[in-house]
């Protein structure tokens, strides 16, 4: 009867911890801001700032000799 008791306390513990898991998720979610532009945005506004085609990007034209 003791052991029981003891399961059921642990049981209710682990509940309670699932409870607060679940809450402190909800809230980091809430937080979470989504990203104003895609990284490929981004990594098109540097190599047009730079005046670098995305072929040349691409095509491995920035490699070696060629830079």
């Amino acid at each position: 009867m003791a052991e029981r008791r003891q399961l059921e306390k642990a049981v209710q513990a682990c509940k309670k911890d699932v409870t607060n898991k679940k809450t402190a998720l909800k809230e980091a979610t809430a937080k979470k801001q989504k990203i104003e532009k895609p990284i490929h945005v981004e990594i098109e506004l540097l190599l047009n700032e730079y005046n670098i085609s995305a072929a040349a990007y691409h095509g491995g034209k920035l490699n070696g000799v060629d830079c």
